[in-house]
C-alpha cells in the first residue's frame, strides 16, 4: 500500500509567507509609527488649551511678534471675540471658535501688540503655533487612532 505525500501548494506558502510578512509590517511600523503621532497630536492639543498663555480683558497678552495661536475655551459652541490692539498699526478683531479649535493670526504689525478676550483664551507663540491647526483637525486624531487600532489588530499573530 502506498502513502499519499502530502504537497503544499505553492501558491498558498507564496501567500501565508505575504501575509505574515504584512502582519508583521503592521507590527513593527504601521502601529508604533501610528501610536506616536497620536499622542503626539493629543500632547499638542492638550498643550495648546492648556500650556498656552491666559489672555482675557481683565489680563490682555502682550504679544511681541511672529505667529500666534489663540484657541478657544473647553465650552462647546461658544465663540468669543478677540482685539488685537498693536503700539502701530491697525487693530483687528478675531472671533475664535471654543473647543473645535482656534485660530493662528500672523504678525502684521511692528512692535509689540495686546490681546484682550472677551473670555479667557490660551495663547501661544513660536514654532509650536503654526502646528496647532493640524492638531485641532478632529479628522487626524480620528485617523491615526483607526490605524493603529487596524494595525494592530492586522498584525497580531493567530495560532492556527
Amino acid at each position: 500500500m502506498t502513502q499519499a505525500r502530502h504537497t503544499e501548494n505553492p501558491r498558498s506558502t507564496h501567500h501565508s509567507r505575504r501575509l505574515r510578512r504584512w502582519r508583521r509590517l503592521a507590527r513593527r511600523i504601521v502601529l508604533p509609527l501610528s501610536t506616536v503621532g497620536l499622542v503626539a497630536v493629543l500632547a499638542l492639543t492638550a498643550h495648546a488649551r492648556l500650556g498656552g498663555e491666559p489672555a482675557s480683558a481683565q489680563q490682555p497678552f502682550i504679544w511681541g511678534g511672529g505667529t500666534v495661536f489663540i484657541a478657544g475655551s473647553s465650552s462647546e459652541e461658544i465663540y468669543t471675540d478677540c482685539l488685537i490692539t498693536p503700539d502701530a498699526g491697525e487693530r483687528r478683531r478675531v472671533s475664535v471658535p471654543s473647543a473645535d479649535g482656534g485660530v493662528a493670526v500672523d504678525h502684521w504689525f511692528p512692535g509689540e501688540a495686546r490681546i484682550a478676550c472677551g473670555r479667557s483664551v490660551s495663547v501661544t507663540t513660536g514654532w509650536q503655533s503654526t502646528l496647532y491647526p493640524l492638531a485641532f483637525q478632529q479628522s487626524l486624531v480620528f485617523g491615526l487612532a483607526a490605524m493603529a487600532i487596524g494595525a494592530w489588530w492586522f498584525g497580531r499573530s493567530r495560532k492556527m
